[in-house]
C-alpha cells in the first residue's frame, strides 16, 4: 500500500516504517525499465515495465521463499502466479490488483474462487493463501439503494462485491437491522470458503434447506457454535455483545 507517495511494507509488522531508497538506480533494457528495491523485512520487489505495451510485472520474493509474479495490462488488467514453498504453512502477499476490487482464485480445472480474506486498496491487494495459486483480479459493482455515501457504503458494497454480504433484498443493505446469529454464521461461512459441511446442522430449530443451514452446520461441526441449549440454534435472535465475541474467538 502507499501513504504519502510512499510504499509501505507489505507485512504489517512494519507498516510504518519509511520504504528505503532503491537498492540500484533504474536499470534500462531495451523497451523495458527495471527497478529493484528491498522492504524493511527483507523482501524484494523486482518492478519492470513494458514501454511498448505498457504492461508492468511486479516479481516479489519475500524471505520465506514465497514468490509472487504479477502483470498488470495497461488496461489495469491484472493476474498473478503465487508460489508457496513446501513447509510454508500459508501466507499474506501484497500484489498489484491493478483496476480490479476482488481477487479470483483460478483452478487447475479452469473453475474460479473468489477469495474473501483479501484487502484490496489503492489499486493494491493484500491476500491470504494457504497454497500456491494463480489469482486474476476483477472489477465488480453492487450497489445498496438504502446507505448514503460514505464509508458505510463504500464497506458494505466492496463486502458484497466479495461475497460476503448478499443484502436483504430489494438492491437494499438495510444498515439499521440488528445482526441476528443466523446471519453472523453465514458471514463467517462465507469468509471460510463456504465449504460443504459434512453433516446436516443438529439442531430442531433449523430446517432443512433454509438458507442459513449450511452455515449453521458448518459453525456447528467448526466448534464456532453450540447453540443456546435444548438442542436449539435461535437463528433469529439477536446478538448479544458477548454472543459476538465468543463466536468470533472460537472462529479465529
Amino acid at each position: 500500500f502507499y501513504e504519502g507517495g510512499k510504499r509501505l511494507h507489505a507485512n504489517i509488522v512494519h507498516a510504518t516504517a519509511p520504504a528505503p531508497a532503491p537498492e540500484t538506480p533504474d536499470v534500462v533494457q531495451p523497451g523495458i525499465t527495471t527497478k529493484v528495491e528491498t522492504l524493511p523485512d527483507g523482501s524484494r520487489i523486482v518492478t519492470q515495465t513494458d514501454l511498448e505495451s505498457g504492461a508492468i510485472t511486479e516479481i516479489l520474493t519475500m524471505p520465506n521463499g514465497v514468490k509472487a509474479r504479477t502483470t498488470v495490462t495497461e488496461a489495469g488488467e491484472a493476474q498473478s502466479r503465487i508460489t508457496i514453498p513446501d513447509g510454508v504453512n500459508g501466507a499474506v502477499v501484497e500484489i498489484p490488483a491493478g483496476n480490479g476490487n476482488v481477487a479470483i482464485r483460478v483452478n487447475e480445472d479452469g473453475t474460479e474462487t473468489v477469495l474473501p480474506i483479501a484487502c484490496i486498496e489503492n489499486g493494491r491487494a493484500r491476500i491470504w493463501l494457504e497454497g500456491s495459486a494463480v489469482v486474476r483480479f476483477e472489477a465488480r459493482t453492487v450497489s445498496f439503494a438504502d446507505i448514503a455515501d460514505g464509508e458505510i457504503r463504500a464497506a458494505a458494497e466492496q463486502m458484497a462485491a466479495q461475497g460476503i454480504f448478499a443484502g436483504t433484498g430489494g438492491g437494499n443493505f438495510t444498515p439499521g437491522l440488528p445482526v441476528d446469529r443466523a446471519t453472523l454464521v453465514t458471514v463467517l461461512y462465507r469468509l471460510d470458503g463456504m465449504k460443504k459441511p459434512e453433516t446436516a446442522p443438529n439442531f430442531v430449530d433449523v430446517a432443512a434447506g433454509v438458507w442459513y443451514a449450511d452455515a449453521v452446520a458448518w459453525c456447528q461441526g467448526a466448534g464456532v457454535t453450540n447453540g443456546v441449549g435444548g438442542g436449539r440454534f435461535a437463528p433469529d435472535v439477536p446478538l448479544t455483545w458477548e454472543q459476538t465475541a465468543l463466536m468470533l474467538y472460537r472462529y479465529a
